[in-house]
Order: C-alpha cells, then structure tokens, then sequence
C-alpha cells in the first residue's frame, strides 16, 4: 500500500509540474504572467522552450491597413487595424504553436485595445502580480494554425510597441521538445498633412499668367494633386483670372483641400 501511496503521489506531481511548465493554455491564463519581452517582465518563453527540433523560430507582428495585406509604418489616431502573429520553425513540422502578445505605449504604459481575435486566440487581463494591470493576447490552447489575427484600435497619440513571444511544440504536454522566440514592433503616430501655397496673381487685364504653386511640409508619401480641371501636379500655371481648387492626398489617406481665387486685374 505504501509502495502505491508514493507512486500515485510521484504521478500527480510529475502532473502538477507538467501543468505549471506547459502552460498550454498560455501564460498570463495558467500562471498570470507575461513572457514577451516587454518592459518588466523577468522572464521569456524561450528560457523553457529551448531544445526542441524545429531550428530557428521566427515570431513576426505585423499591423495592417483594415481588410488589406497593406502593413502599416505609422497609425492614424483612432484607427481600427488588422493584426497578425505569426510563429514560423525553419526546420521539421511543430505539431502545435502558441503565442502571447502585449502593447505599451510610451515605452512602459499598458494599453490593449484589442477586439474581434479569431477563434485560436484569447484575452486575458491581469489583475494581480508584477503584471497587475496589462492585457494580453494569447493561444486559445495549442493548435495547429500558426498564424494568430485580432483587430487593434490605435491610441489618440503617443509611441506604440508591441511585445510578442512564440512557441513551436511537439504538444507533449511539458516544454520538452519545444522551441521559442520573440519579437517587437514599433508604430509612431502619422505626421499630419501639411501644405502650404504659393499665388502669382494675373499681371494684366484678361492675362493668362496666373499660378499656383502647393507644396507638402509634412505628411506620409506618396501625395496626389487633384486640380479643379482634373490636373495633377504640384502646380497650376498659366491661369487667367477664376476660381480654382486642390486636393491634396497622402500615402495614409490623410486629405487637404484649399479654394483660390485670382482676380482680374483693371
């Protein structure tokens, strides 16, 4: 009896430490931790996950124009985005993958924001510990599909990062086995559409010498010009006296639009 006690204790302890190291469900679900490698946290997924067979991990993020494959350098405040985690093994084929992420803003201030994640994905909020007050989205349990998508709404202003780590498993049920890595990801807020202009008023009575010149101080390239007759460069020459106007867009959508009038002279 004594000899079965110690095995059926020995089982449910192997259990136990199987569960804590695992971690199946994710980190900030099972233990209430992170490990992304955002400001803070003590830890990677990497320090367990490290001698499985599947070569070098690569853990990207990136932020798309909405329903587009368009990656975005920069958001525009209060923009709804589509997101994408995605843990790739370069070597053998993982039977499961698994991934956290986190955002901070201005380097070290939680921010989430997070909605609509697909059905391999779930949030959790952490309430208590080191990381009392951060979000983080996380594998809804290992699977098979090793990209991870959500929509992420941008902040009215300030610096984002985003932390991201990434598993590729044997789905053993403990960290045997396993490789991991992590990434980061950097936005800035949009630069704002600045134009200025520039008027040449008609020398003469019916003259025919006006122009208008607009030029772009600040924004995201490419810009387009869109004239009052249709035209499309960054300058309208040749004008006699009328009423004009010009349509500035940016590489982000931003838009700028200004009316002139050139007169006749007597």
């Amino acid at each position: 009896m004594k000899k079965l006690y110690y095995a059926y204790l020995s089982l449910g302890l192997f259990a136990i430490y199987i569960f804590m190291t695992s971690s199946s469900l994710g980190r900030a679900t099972d233990d209430n931790v992170g490990n992304t490698g955002a400001p803070g946290e003590s830890t990677l997924c990497s320090n367990c996950h490290n001698n499985g067979a599947y070569g070098n991990v690569t853990v990207s993020i990136q932020i798309f124009e909405m329903g587009t494959t368009n990656p975005v350098s920069f958001y525009i405040p209060n923009t709804v985005y589509d997101g994408r985690v995605t843990v790739t093994g370069s070597m053998g084929s993982p039977l499961g993958y698994g991934f956290q992420l986190t955002t901070m803003l201005n380097g070290n201030t939680p921010y989430a924001a997070y909605s609509n994640w697909a059905s391999n994905v779930k949030l959790k909020a952490i309430t208590s510990g080191a990381q009392a007050g951060r979000t983080y989205l996380e594998q809804n349990g290992v699977t098979n599909n090793n990209q991870f998508n959500f929509q992420w709404t941008a902040p009215t202003s300030g610096n984002i990062s985003f932390f991201a780590s990434g598993v590729a498993c044997n789905a053993n049920g403990g960290t045997s086995g396993d490789r991991s890595s992590n990434s980061s990801l950097n936005l800035s807020m949009a630069p704002s559409l600045s134009v200025t202009s520039q008027v040449t008023p008609v020398s003469c009575f019916n003259g025919s010498d006006g122009s208008i010149q607009v030029t772009v101080n600040s924004g995201v390239e490419p810009y387009t010009y869109e004239w009052s007759d249709g035209s499309n460069a960054s300058s309208f020459n040749n004008l006699p006296a009328g009423n004009y106007s010009v349509t500035v867009t940016d590489g982000l959508g931003q838009t700028y639009e200004e009316s002139f009038t050139l007169n006749n002279p007597t």
